[in-house]
């Protein structure tokens, strides 16, 4: 968001972040973005869908980091006529470190630290790679143990340590 003062970009995320923890919809989105505008701003679509899909790729990306799996990270366009330059460049670039920023200095599509021109309206996201070793470790401690792993549901009748220390093994 370009010209905004600190206030206003407060409301804005607390309003947009209101919509995604319910799980809104885009016209949800825009009616919050007219709501903290009251109306005033002819390019409520466009914040809304900047918001939104950066949000979205922040947090695919946070989880990706935080899954202990997942080493890199590629951008991928909707490879149309639409498509920016530096994000087909981004898309040319194939795999990077999952900590690395991209060509155009974003670390995912719609980051906020980008220039408006690389970020707004941008319909990328990313996809990710991950360390197939650390995933084979992690399915044969689901086959050993018939239990599920999953980083938001640890097993109660594990320890952590040990749960976490199949991702190292």
């Amino acid at each position: 968001m370009g010209k905004i003062n600190e206030t206003t970009r407060g409301k804005l995320r607390e309003s947009l972040g209101e919509v995604l923890q319910a799980g809104g919809t885009y016209t949800e989105a825009y009616a919050a973005v007219q709501g903290v505008f009251e109306g005033r701003r002819g390019n409520a679509g466009t914040i809304a869908r900047t918001e939104m899909a950066g949000a979205f790729n922040y947090a695919g990306l946070d989880a990706a980091r935080q899954s202990g799996v997942v080493t890199g990270k590629s951008w991928l366009t909707t490879d149309d006529e639409l498509v920016r330059e530096s994000h087909s460049e981004c898309e040319a670039e194939g795999e990077i470190a999952v900590d690395d920023e991209f060509t155009n200095g974003l670390q995912f599509p719609g980051d906020p630290d980008g220039d408006p021109e690389d970020v707004c309206n941008c319909r990328c996201t990313l996809l990710y790679g991950t360390d197939e070793t650390r995933v084979r470790r992690l399915k044969e401690r689901v086959a050993s143990t018939g239990r599920k792993l999953r980083m938001a549901d640890p097993m109660p009748d594990v320890p952590l340590e040990e749960w976490l220390g199949c991702l190292k093994r």
